[in-house]
């Protein structure tokens, strides 16, 4: 299986003293990516909340909220993670697969649905 601490032929044959700087490094920019996901999600969550709704009312799910909640609750673990502990190679993978998946899934209802017919095909 991979993993993204010190696996790598280079860093294993390095003085243990640069390794822990390494390892400190690595820790210090997960808690730096933190924020700036917790970020990105407030941001994304307050413009959401400030535009207007391309759901009907009577919708029974809208997607952004569930995303944007969902992504909001990873990130926090994230950070506490980051903070209590590293974060290990799971972690690092699941967030790599929600960072892609966040756009995805609130980007289309972000904006507004207009009734465009289709490009004719030719």
């Amino acid at each position: 299986m991979l993993s993204l601490r010190n696996t790598d032929i280079a860093t294993t044959r390095l003085p243990a003293r640069v390794q822990a700087a390494i390892s400190a490094q690595q820790d210090a920019s997960e808690r730096l990516i933190g924020w700036f996901q917790l970020a990105v999600v407030v941001i994304f969550g307050l413009l959401y909340a400030a535009s207007p709704k391309t759901f009907a009312a009577d919708a029974d799910f809208a997607p952004v909220p569930w995303a944007l909640g969902i992504y909001f609750v990873f990130t926090i673990i994230r950070l506490l993670l980051a903070y209590r502990c590293s974060v290990g190679p799971l972690m690092l993978y699941t967030s790599i697969v929600l960072d892609m998946c966040l756009p995805r899934r609130a980007g289309p209802g972000l904006h507004p649905t207009r009734s465009i017919p289709p490009v004719p095909k030719w």
